[in-house]
């Protein structure tokens, strides 16, 4: 069990080592937006039209060496990742106002959204 997570966390810091502008991505196969914004290999797994099969190139025999379980598992937290993220901060937006005092005089009927 150890042995895999060291081996996920190696290469999920290799993917993250991977930044590329969206022409150098073009250059080995991925197309991106034409933005110019630097992004990491972990990044780009991202988008559900990219699997680990096109960051192969990139990543050079390292994939060869790894159990597809380790492969699949870093995919899946890089695809998931952001949805992740952006669950944590709306959390902590919510949280931030959860202990806002309520103003007296609320018209409670004109509220829409109750």
């Amino acid at each position: 069990f150890t042995e895999r997570r060291v081996m996920r966390q190696e290469l999920l810091a290799k993917l993250n080592e991977i930044s590329l502008t969206p022409a150098q991505w073009k250059d080995h196969g991925v197309l991106l937006s034409g933005d110019g914004v630097r992004r990491s290999a972990a990044h780009v797994l991202a988008n559900p039209k990219i699997g680990m099969h096109d960051l192969k190139e990139l990543l050079g025999n390292l994939l060869d060496k790894l159990p597809r379980e380790v492969i699949d598992s870093v995919e899946i937290y890089c695809k998931y990742r952001v949805y992740e993220e952006r669950h944590e901060r709306e959390m902590r937006a919510a949280l931030s106002v959860q202990n806002l005092p309520i103003p007296k005089g609320v018209k409670w009927s004109e509220v829409g959204f109750l």
